[in-house]
């Protein structure tokens, strides 16, 4: 003699859920979205101030050395030659830029 109480969770087709099974399982699911929401809060809030943090010694470097004004010109003081690339050396670079891999043929 059946006792008239049945549990179909979705296993017919053409038959709703229980009353109390689909309150539950919207509070649940809320529940859910609502602790997902603050742990997304959370971890954002995480990277704003570790972004703030990593980036709090280069605005304060900004800050003390913004308002400094150069004195005058600089001058650099020794001597100092420009000299041409040798053609000699450029011969000897040239076989290792080969990309045939050939350099060593005559």
């Amino acid at each position: 003699m059946p006792n008239g109480y049945e549990f179909v969770f979705l296993t017919r087709t053409g038959r709703r859920p229980p009353t109390w099974l689909r309150v539950w399982l919207t509070i649940a699911a809320v529940a859910t979205g609502a602790v997902l929401l603050w742990l997304g809060l959370v971890l954002a809030l995480a990277v704003v101030l570790a972004a703030t943090f990593a980036l709090l010694p280069v605005w304060a470097w900004r800050l003390l050395t913004a308002n400094r004004r150069p004195e005058g010109p600089a001058t650099i003081e020794g001597e100092y030659t420009i000299s041409m690339p040798s053609v000699i050396g450029a011969r000897d670079e040239a076989p290792a830029r080969n990309p045939n891999g050939d350099a060593g043929r005559p």
